[in-house]
């Protein structure tokens, strides 16, 4: 399941790779954050997955159900055949929850601006719930420091004891944040893509 997500998340990034080139995005973290998630990982993936994602947007109140995040996580991935719109539970005829179904996919996404302790902490927000796969993008001026960290972050704290489903870490360079993505291989080289397995972070090759 990683590979074909994995797979997906680069080509909707490559689809959008214009976009992503514009200097707005190197003004604010925020600007970057809000296209990743809504535009790549949200709009991109949706179809690509054949799944309905929900997550944070730009606090469209007219639009409950998708103004905000599920459990403080980025965005899930819930598979459509689980996941049905017109399924809404309700309490007392006033307040609307979503189907209560398991998320196929959990992402978070954060900046280096608010520090590796926040990096780790998104991380430990993933394996605190069930999900067949768990996504963490960050991003750092040192992949090996950064990718060391999170891996002691784990061992550690026993974070993966009993782990069900995959785990992958996508951590963009920021030594190349001035390199613009000309095509796919401009943004292979800028991320480097980390799976746990064998009780450490191996690096992951997309076949």
């Amino acid at each position: 399941m990683g590979n074909q997500w994995i797979e997906s998340f680069l080509e909707s990034l490559f689809e959008r790779k214009d976009e992503s080139n514009l200097d707005v995005y190197n003004e604010k973290d925020s600007k970057w954050t809000k296209f990743m998630v809504e535009n790549v990982i949200k709009k991109g993936m949706e179809e690509k997955t054949n799944c309905h994602v929900v997550c944070i947007t730009s606090n469209d109140s007219a639009i409950k159900q998708e103004s905000g995040e599920y459990l403080n996580i980025d965005a899930m991935f819930f598979n459509t055949s689980d996941y049905q719109k017109q399924v809404y539970l309700k309490v007392n005829n006033k307040i609307d929850f979503d189907p209560w179904v398991l998320p196929a996919v959990i992402v978070e996404h954060e900046n280096a601006g608010s520090g590796k302790e926040k990096i780790a902490y998104c991380l430990w927000k993933l394996l605190c719930i069930r999900s067949q796969l768990r996504v963490l993008i960050c991003y750092w001026d040192s992949v090996d420091g950064i990718r060391e960290f999170l891996e002691n972050t784990i061992i550690e704290g026993g974070l993966a004891e009993g782990l069900i489903g995959e785990l992958l870490i996508i951590i963009g360079d920021r030594l190349k944040d001035k390199v613009l993505w000309h095509d796919r291989a401009d943004i292979n080289n800028y991320f480097s893509i980390f799976q746990w397995k064998n009780n450490r972070l191996d690096k992951f090759s997309v076949s």
